[in-house]
């Protein structure tokens, strides 16, 4: 009989992010003046993303590998982390447009298993909020493209669909 306990070595990974012994990983994300440092361990990020299989043959400096993505915000990349080492996330307190900020970022990192329900998150159950959301934060045009795609709409009974929504939310 074989028993799988994946949730206590879930919990062990988790407790490895928090603790910084023999960390061989510095990643830096956001811009200034709101950089912020994660170490981390890069066997366990080789393993799980192709993104990181990719950075992580980069030559080390002082036994130490460095990478910045300062177009990811810290707050993105720490649910990211987590995932990676845990693949536990909650999305309870994250709104449409943090949703799709961490679709870009999963996507980018070739997280692909994640990346499929996040996308069913978006369409399923925040579109109306999304396309509200999109257009206040000047963020339309590549969600706005990535929606058409997602749901195969066409362009007119989407761009009527949203004045109709604006419409009502007056």
């Amino acid at each position: 009989m074989m028993i799988k306990f994946y949730d206590k070595l879930s919990q062990d990974f988790s407790k490895l992010l928090e603790s910084e012994y023999n960390y061989d990983t510095i990643i830096e994300v956001g811009e200034q003046p709101n950089i912020k440092l994660f170490k981390a361990y890069s066997v366990v990020l080789y393993q799980r993303s192709l993104y990181f299989q990719s950075k992580l043959t980069d030559i080390k400096k002082n036994n130490i590998i460095n990478i910045k993505l300062p177009h990811i915000s810290d707050k993105i990349f720490n649910i990211i982390l987590k995932y990676i080492y845990g693949s536990i996330i909650s999305l309870e307190n994250i709104d449409a447009s943090g949703i799709m900020d961490l679709l870009i970022a999963f996507n980018e990192f070739n997280i692909s298993e994640f990346v499929e329900y996040l996308q069913s998150c978006l369409i399923d159950d925040n579109i109306n909020r999304l396309i509200y959301d999109m257009d206040e934060e000047n963020k339309f045009v590549v969600k706005f493209k990535f929606c058409v795609r997602k749901q195969n709409l066409d362009l007119a009974s989407l761009i009527s669909f949203m004045f109709i929504s604006k419409v009502m939310q007056r």
